[in-house]
């Protein structure tokens, strides 16, 4: 028998013989790797990893790597488009502090303030989800009571229409009498939908325990900034570079049409030469806040301020300048604004006419063309600020719709003049 207590000896081949295993499909034809996720299915992982050494597929990796934390910062700004409320801005301010303050009536609890972020702001406009997570409201504020006055956060989303969604309320915080840091938390357990065109909502929330009335400061700006932050969803393509003092950028523009662009605060001219090329941009120490821009072929259908200035002489090659005529038909009394323009074509109405200049800006050469009606002998009185060869003004041409040109250089005061008569 072979079995205990038979005398022989057991079978050394089958006493250590096994079970031989299946065949099982290799992954990638090489080797098996060992996979607790709950998923044995050749080199598939199905589940989030729990602990820091699990095997985690390429879907979880690319969704935590675009989960962005988003901080908007409270200001004391005027909201310009959401009446009674302060802007929230993606970027700090480092001014002065700012203290926005709120008397709370005793026995209640109300509003303190309302922080919108600004329209069409390029972070959070990139927002495609506003995700579950921690969102924090870290605030500096005070109370002018010692204690039993207490502060928290509500967060809403608001829609392009004005309306807007609880997103969720922070827990109580109490203030005291000096400023201090405060941090108020709240969990948020389920993503929130996000258009580019919603925009992100803060609210202080004060309760006053207290009999009587007390007020509350919100202090904003300087180093101790308030804001809040939270975890949104942000396309991985999304650029959010920021020109400031102390960035270097290195731009190629080819083609590239630039508008509603804003620098705010300070910025010195090595970050502006750095944004634009060196070669395009010359910065005159002399004239702090000028920017020259030189040898930019590309440069073309600029339109300036009202009043654009030369850095030099202006070549214009082998082209012209040309300029858009004023014209006119006369009543009587006719006022020729040289601000508009150098050049004006003038046709007589039925009288004779009287002529006011308003004055350009600057010494310039200006032409006035006068045309006669078709009956003729119109006649012109001038202002006393032009002046004649001989100090005697010209008698135009009388004949029906003849021209004649005056010629006039304004120094800044006098319009020194001269006619070209009857010309045919």
């Amino acid at each position: 028998m072979g079995g205990q207590g038979s005398g022989r000896l057991p079978d050394p081949a089958k006493q250590f013989r096994q079970p031989i295993a299946e065949p099982r499909a290799p992954i990638s034809n090489e080797m098996f790797l060992p996979n607790h996720s709950g998923d044995h299915s050749a080199g598939r992982v199905r589940t989030n990893p729990t602990t820091p050494y699990e095997i985690v597929n390429k879907e979880y990796v690319d969704l935590q790597a675009t989960k962005s934390v988003v901080q908007l910062f409270l200001t004391e700004d005027t909201s310009a488009d959401v009446a009674s409320y302060f802007d929230l801005d993606s970027t700090p301010d480092t001014g002065a502090e700012q203290e926005i303050t709120k008397a709370i009536n005793g026995s209640t609890t109300a509003e303190h303030s309302a922080y919108v972020s600004v329209l069409s702001n390029a972070v959070v406009s990139a927002i495609e989800l506003i995700e579950a997570g921690i969102y924090t409201c870290h605030v500096h504020a005070s109370s002018t009571a010692n204690k039993n006055t207490f502060l928290c956060c509500e967060f809403y989303k608001r829609a392009s229409g004005g309306g807007e969604t609880l997103i969720g309320t922070t827990e109580l915080i109490e203030l005291s009498t000096s400023e201090a840091s405060v941090d108020m938390h709240l969990q948020i357990t389920a993503d929130t939908a996000w258009l580019a065109t919603d925009r992100f909502v803060v609210k202080a929330l004060v309760r006053n325990d207290n009999a009587s009335s007390k007020t509350i400061s919100i202090f904003v700006k300087d180093d101790n900034y308030s804001g809040v932050s939270f975890p949104a969803f942000i396309s991985p393509t999304f650029d959010s570079t920021t020109v400031s003092d102390t960035s270097t950028i290195n731009l190629t523009l080819t083609g590239v049409d630039i508008s509603g662009v804003t620098i705010d605060g300070a910025i010195n001219h090595d970050a502006l030469l750095n944004f634009l090329a060196a070669e395009h941009v010359d910065w005159a120490a002399s004239t702090a806040g000028t920017i020259h821009i030189t040898n930019f072929a590309a440069l073309q259908n600029v339109v300036e301020d009202a009043t654009p200035e030369l850095g030099g002489e202006m070549d214009a090659g082998a082209h012209t300048i040309g300029f858009t005529q004023q014209s006119a038909t006369g009543d009587g009394t006719t006022t020729i604004d040289w601000k508009l323009g150098n050049k004006f074509f003038f046709t007589m109405g039925a009288f004779n006419e009287t002529f006011t200049f308003t004055a350009p800006t600057n010494p310039c050469s200006l032409v006035l063309v006068v045309k006669q009606d078709s009956v003729g002998s119109r006649t012109a009185t001038w202002p006393a600020t032009v002046k004649w060869p001989g100090g005697t003004a010209p008698t135009l041409t009388t004949g029906a719709n003849l021209i004649d040109i005056i010629g006039l250089y304004f120094d800044g005061t006098n319009y020194y003049s001269v006619a070209s008569l009857d010309l045919k």
